[in-house]
């Protein structure tokens, strides 16, 4: 069923951080709607992860609000927290595979966890996720048996596993080649294209979100500096803005 929300994700004044330090974000406001890209760019230190752990239901916001889907998932019970969360999936930077589980058994976990789902027919829903992201042929493998692009597939698979609405990918192709990580870019716009879903991913990587990207915005100084598309974000008269774009080849100069 089609999700009738205009906004799958919506923050307000949303300040994140950790519960021993002063908060790393403020004053967010932020919008992710149906079968779009969001990126989250910003330089080393700017709280992209931070705020993705929030609005992705991981971490409590100090101030301010989230919405998944319509519902705030801090502010409701257990069981209705469940149900929203099933629409939700998480690409960890560090992929999260568990070493001694197989590529089929690692991405059926969360069908296990959060239904009732007959083992038979998670292994299946399984199977059509591996298929979409083109590793069949490696359902019985470990872990370790993979490439670190492959790892990252399996990964996304598994957050892709329950069909969710919401994607939330952190650093998706970070420590990739060029390459591979054209292959996870591909990976997320199937995964917009065939399964209608809202990626939000954190990135440093400008190339790939220029590639993939619907909107962006830039975090900076605790604080959205810029948003918009790519484009606009590389064309922005902000200082902060273009230092973050504008990295060119040095040239060698004469001695």
């Amino acid at each position: 069923m089609a999700e009738t929300h205009s906004e799958l994700l919506e923050c307000q004044q949303l300040a994140c951080g950790y519960s021993d330090r002063q908060a790393v974000l403020r004053a967010i406001d932020l919008t992710a709607r149906p079968s779009e890209i969001l990126a989250i760019l910003g330089g080393s230190g700017s709280g992209k992860s931070t705020l993705l752990r929030t609005l992705a239901g991981l971490l409590a916001p100090r101030a301010g609000s989230v919405r998944l889907i319509g519902v705030d998932p801090y502010a409701v019970d257990a069981s209705e927290r469940r149900r929203v969360m099933r629409r939700v999936g998480v690409l960890f930077q560090h992929d999260a595979l568990f070493g001694s589980l197989s590529v089929l058994e690692n991405i059926a976990l969360p069908v296990f966890e959060l239904t009732r789902i007959p083992k038979p027919v998670a292994y299946e829903m399984s199977r059509a996720k591996l298929a979409l992201v083109q590793l069949s042929e490696f359902e019985r493998r470990l872990p370790s048996q993979l490439s670190g692009g492959q790892r990252k597939r399996v990964a996304l698979a598994r957050a892709a596993v329950l069909d969710p609405v919401l994607l939330f990918c952190d650093e998706p192709t970070s420590g990739l080649d060029p390459v591979t990580a054209r292959h996870i870019d591909e990976t997320l716009v199937r995964f917009r294209d065939v399964l209608r879903v809202t990626v939000v991913m954190v990135t440093h990587d400008v190339e790939g979100a220029h590639a993939i990207a619907d909107r962006a915005i830039f975090l900076e100084g605790g604080a959205v500096r810029a948003q918009g598309s790519i484009d606009e974000l590389a064309g922005s008269a902000d200082s902060a803005v273009q230092a973050f774009f504008g990295r060119r080849k040095l040239g060698r100069h004469a001695s």
